[in-house]
């Protein structure tokens, strides 16, 4: 569609038969002057003839400014092709949907600027992806955000694409000495290269698909390190993942209990074997004075009284060691 001195031989047929691209072409004043099938088809419900109106009808309010300035930009450069990303009309009730354009001078067939010559396709389908994407994205930031545990994402080259906020603020000091930064190789928070060589080799296995799991000590603070792969659902590697997590508590109340069996097992020796020194002498000293009672001498009972007491107070001491080491245990 297009007024009647129009040269509709200046517009290429694949845009005028175009099923999937909008174009039109407007007078340097911003009317239509041509529309194609596809345009009249998709707008059809804001006029019966385009030719000679606004095209302020077919853009957001919002938008207007923008096209003017787009508009001017083709004319001082008129060799130049400038993109654009417009609001359209989606219907009648005030519904817009986004729409991506090109704009550029036209050409009459002595050279001249007569208009310009716009190119559009929807971005709606492009548009919802992507706000699906970053809505996604939000939720999942949020979700690895509120977790203590520490997420961090490498590529396949070991740079930082992402790290959530424990790993920056629990973890980074203690791992790498460093503050993370997106882009920066990890590698290179390595203090020497005997540490880098052999982080590069843990990684390369990693890649290939050997899950590491690490436990180890820093400042006293303990720290179970897992490294994975990333893969897509087509098994594509796109990187590896580090999740940390803080077993500082779990380590000590461990080494609690690997210390509390140390103190059980020299209680259970203690038992078995100080406790029944002193027990059996005292056993085999009460036998003789209740079998040989009678024969013996006033001085040989003062030994064996004595040797009574000794042991006794021998259990004595023993008993409170134990003890001890009892409450120790708990």
């Amino acid at each position: 569609m297009s007024t009647a001195n129009f040269d509709i031989s200046l517009i290429p047929n694949y845009l005028i038969n175009s099923n999937g691209f909008y174009a039109i072409v407007t007078d340097l004043q911003g009317n239509y002057a041509y529309v194609n099938k596809r345009f009249k088809e998709k707008f059809g419900f804001i006029s019966n003839d385009f030719i000679g109106q606004s095209i302020i009808n077919s853009i957001h309010p919002d938008d207007v400014g923008k096209c003017d300035s787009t508009v001017i930009k083709c004319i001082e450069e008129p060799n130049k092709t400038h993109s654009i990303e417009i609001r359209k009309p989606q219907n009648n009730n005030n519904e817009y949907f986004y729409s991506y354009w090109e704009f550029s001078s036209f050409f009459n067939k002595n050279g001249d600027i007569i208009g310009i010559l716009c190119i559009g396709n929807d971005l709606t389908k492009e548009k919802g992806l992507n706000n699906l994407l970053l809505e996604t994205q939000s939720k999942v930031n949020s979700l690895l955000n509120s977790t203590n545990e520490g997420f961090i994402f490498l590529n396949p080259q070991f740079k930082i694409v992402y790290f959530n906020k424990s790993a920056d603020e629990n973890y980074s000091k203690f791992l790498f000495n460093n503050e993370l930064k997106i882009g920066e190789n990890i590698l290179n928070y390595c203090k020497n290269e005997e540490k880098k060589h052999n982080l590069t080799d843990l990684y390369q296995r990693v890649l290939k698909g050997e899950q590491q799991e690490i436990v180890q000590e820093y400042d006293q603070n303990w720290f179970q390190i897992n490294i994975f792969r990333v893969v897509t659902n087509e098994g594509k590697t796109i990187g590896l993942a580090y999740n940390i997590i803080d077993v500082t508590q779990n380590k000590q109340d461990q080494n609690k209990i690997l210390e509390q069996n140390k103190k059980l097992k020299e209680i259970a020796w203690q038992q078995s074997h100080e406790v029944r020194s002193p027990v059996v002498n005292l056993l085999g000293i009460t036998e003789q004075l209740s079998k040989n009672n009678e024969n013996l001498t006033k001085e040989d009972q003062e030994i064996l009284f004595n040797a009574i007491t000794s042991e006794i107070r021998r259990l004595d001491v023993i008993i409170k060691s134990i003890i001890e080491k009892t409450n120790l245990v708990t």
